[in-house]
């Protein structure tokens, strides 16, 4: 089964959390975005979180609900 795939990405000053084309309205910090996607990801596993940076480089990556979960 396909993981979900939720990505914590800048959008200007704020941090939106983006699963395809859908996206939660900006937050003021990366904490609350990460906090709010590892919340859909433990929802919605499999699934995984990934917090990439304005430069599309990926910081972090988190699992959840398969036999990798972190």
């Amino acid at each position: 089964m396909a993981r979900t795939r939720f990505e914590v990405v800048p959008e200007g000053d704020q941090w939106i959390v983006r699963e395809g084309k859908k996206s939660t309205p900006p937050l003021d910090t990366v904490d609350l975005a990460v906090s709010a996607a590892v919340r859909r990801a433990q929802e919605s596993a499999p699934s995984e979180v990934v917090i990439v940076h304005e430069d599309g480089t990926v910081e972090e990556a988190r699992t959840f609900g398969d036999a990798d979960a972190s």
